[in-house]
């Protein structure tokens, strides 16, 4: 898609929801799940950015203790940001 149609603010809530384990639109998840966002178009400095805020607007910024040890548990940033060819290897 084209740059700014919204696909990293979708990616986002969708990591957030299966992260916690919370639906997502009409999809449920049963349970919280270990998730990896990879990103190349920015770093990992404006993914934290992005992720603070959606946090924030879901939440009115109040993540209970509970959700706050989830996120930091199951939700990973590897930034690939300005890598060429860059791919993740058999451990991931």
């Amino acid at each position: 898609a084209l740059g700014g149609s919204g696909k990293g603010h979708f990616e986002i809530a969708l990591s957030i929801s299966l992260a916690l384990g919370l639906p997502f639109g009409p999809f449920s998840c049963a349970a919280p799940r270990p998730v990896i966002f990879v990103s190349r178009e920015d770093d990992r400095e404006e993914m934290q950015r992005r992720l603070h805020a959606a946090v924030a607007a879901r939440f009115s910024g109040l993540l209970r203790p509970d959700q706050r040890e989830l996120l930091t548990r199951n939700l990973h940033i590897a930034d690939l940001f300005g890598l060429r060819n860059a791919r993740l290897g058999g451990p991931m």
